[in-house]
């Protein structure tokens, strides 16, 4: 029946359902690569920047 509204149309998945649930163009597993890479990155970068600071007198023993 219909009430002069608009129809009801079943929700689409945005998504071709295989099963795994991942989005088709996207490998498995970038993504957590990426943020591997950024996390050692900026973990590297606070460790030269310790570093650096400590060397140069700013933090650490003699810095009070």
């Amino acid at each position: 029946m219909c009430d002069g509204g608009i129809d009801h149309v079943p929700d689409i998945p945005r998504y071709p359902a295989d099963g795994d649930g991942l989005e088709p163009d996207r490998p498995s597993g970038s993504g957590s690569r990426r943020q591997a890479y950024f996390l050692w990155a900026v973990a590297v970068a606070v460790v030269v920047l310790f570093v650096a600071l400590h060397l140069a007198g700013v933090l650490g023993a003699g810095a009070h």
